[in-house]
């Protein structure tokens, strides 16, 4: 199969070509360079994460009943780097930004300048559906 979506740099292309090339269009693209700048690629290494925000919980699946499971940082970064498992827990946290003990993170990244329109503030933040994700 061929790859034939475009393959773009942040740096060339102003934001008002890609909404003329991909956005208006409902063209995919590839954007690279996006996150160079982001204080997250130091802020955010395993050994960072441990010693910012070991004991703080983050999101790692919901239970049976449907409950969010929460394990601190430390315990999860051991099974992240120990675990031989076949289908492994991963964080995939959407209130991050939200509690006090992470709400720090927010400073990190910051949204890309082609993404900044977001028409989901006009419904207000308590019927805002989930909007970025810490991942790991």
């Amino acid at each position: 199969i061929k790859d034939a979506v475009p393959r773009i740099h942040v740096r060339d292309v102003s934001s008002e070509s890609f909404i003329e090339r991909f956005e208006a269009p409902g063209a995919p693209a590839l954007i690279d360079g996006l996150t160079t700048l982001w204080d997250a690629n130091e802020r955010w290494t395993l050994d960072r994460l441990l010693a910012d925000y070991g004991a703080e919980r983050f999101k790692v699946g919901e239970d049976d009943d449907g409950y969010a499971v929460y394990v601190e940082m430390r315990y999860f970064l051991r099974y992240m780097l120990e675990t031989n498992d076949d289908s492994p827990l991963y964080v995939f946290d959407s209130s991050f930004a939200d509690r006090a003990g992470t709400r720090s993170m927010r400073r990190d990244y910051s949204l890309p300048s082609y993404f900044t329109d977001d028409l989901f503030r006009l419904v207000g933040e308590r019927r805002r559906p989930p909007h970025r994700w810490f991942v790991l």
